[in-house]
């Protein structure tokens, strides 16, 4: 296992240290000690992290539900605006291999190309809403807020 490093600004916990002080230099992120890191994507002011027992973690922004865990929700079911330590990512399967975080867009990949995604579906990032039948797609512009299979897509998908 190798430390995973993080520097920046981080206004919004992103570089998931437990606060929201900007480093200069890059600083160890003692939440992933001892820990396999697998895989590491940054999105618009959130992280996400694929550890080697195939659990996902986030952090950072979590206006659009981007972090996809119960413990980024206010008690009424709203995402949090943030979260400053790594909050793990509930509903995956256990044979996830890559993760990407897109602006407000979480997806994450398993071993058979499947893809899940969660977080930001305004503009039909994560493929809900109606097919019309002619060719044309009416976007469901709500959140999703726990990570949901994007079965619209074809089998065996590499990267996002």
């Amino acid at each position: 296992t190798g430390v995973l490093y993080a520097w920046g600004t981080n206004s919004n916990g992103q570089l998931g240290l437990g606060d929201q002080d900007e480093r200069l230099t890059p600083t160890a992120v003692t939440a992933f000690s001892g820990k396999s890191v697998i895989d590491v994507s940054s999105g618009t002011s959130f992280t996400l992290v694929l550890t080697g027992d195939g659990k996902v973690w986030g952090f950072g922004s979590n206006t659009d539900g981007q972090l996809g865990a119960p413990d980024a929700l206010e008690d009424d079911g709203t995402p949090a605006r943030r979260s400053v330590t790594p909050v793990l990512v509930d509903g995956l399967p256990d044979d996830i291999v890559s993760v990407t975080a897109d602006t407000k867009t979480s997806y994450a990949i398993t071993s058979d190309g499947r893809v899940y995604g969660w977080g930001e579906s305004r503009y039909g990032q994560l493929l809900q809403g109606t097919d019309n039948g002619d060719g044309t797609f009416v976007e469901d512009p709500a959140d999703v807020l726990v990570p949901i299979e994007l079965t619209a897509l074809p089998p065996k998908v590499i990267d996002v």
